[in-house]
């Protein structure tokens, strides 16, 4: 091989070298472009079910009111009869209530909220009326 084709040759790869590492920055800047876009995309659909979602969730106790005595303990999720929303489904898991001090004689209310992604919330309340507890002695 004389020495105008060796250096043909060499130019030649190192020509080709350059066309392939700028033809992958191109592609990479390119697909980093389609990356921000998809996100972009994605991020306003969100915004668009956020902003759209006009209809608040469901939720629903098995009863409003409630007596216990004094001391016993209550299991606040029982009372939810139904908590869900149009969009997001079952949302039991997702509802707050706040709890009492049940050995405190005193009437009550326990506040049950649920908010769906877009802000919407509903609250329900159940009253709990804490009542003495009856002490029965000398029936031995």
């Amino acid at each position: 091989m004389n020495k105008r084709k060796l250096i043909l040759l060499i130019v030649f790869a190192i020509l080709c070298s350059f066309v392939i590492s700028i033809l992958f920055s191109k592609l990479e800047k390119h697909t980093e472009i389609k990356r921000d876009n998809y996100l972009k995309q994605e991020k306003e659909e969100e915004q668009k079910i956020v902003n759209s979602d006009t209809v608040f969730p469901v939720l629903t106790l098995k009863r409003n009111k409630l007596s216990i005595y004094q001391g016993d303990e209550i299991n606040y999720k029982v009372f939810i009869k139904e908590a869900s929303d149009n969009l997001e489904g079952d949302m039991v898991s997702s509802v707050n209530y706040n709890e009492i001090d049940t050995n405190q004689v005193g009437t009550y209310v326990v506040e049950y909220s649920l908010s769906d992604s877009a802000g919407n919330t509903v609250t329900a309340d159940l009253e709990i009326i804490v009542r003495p507890k009856i002490q029965f002695s000398g029936l031995d």
